[in-house]
């Protein structure tokens, strides 16, 4: 499992790619082109951590830019 730092980088890095390509390319990101298992990876570990960025407001910053993103399993699978 990756480590709560490598999780909000990943996510952080992510972002800028989606703003990136949005603002400055005029093209919009295909769910296809983003790390989609990473990212649900990082959003488990940042949701288990409760110290770093909420997960309920990254998802919804990626829904805004039109990124969606499955929902995660409840904790409790998770923990299993």
């Amino acid at each position: 499992m990756m480590s709560v730092e490598t999780a909000e980088a990943l996510i952080l890095v992510t972002m800028d790619s989606v703003v990136h390509r949005q603002n400055c390319l005029s093209e919009a990101v295909l769910d296809t082109e983003l790390p989609r298992d990473l990212l649900l990876e990082a959003l488990t570990v940042l949701e288990a951590d409760g110290s770093g960025a909420d997960g309920q407001t990254t998802r919804r910053w990626f829904a805004d830019h039109g990124v969606q993103l499955p929902a995660l399993k409840s904790r409790r699978r998770l923990r299993r």
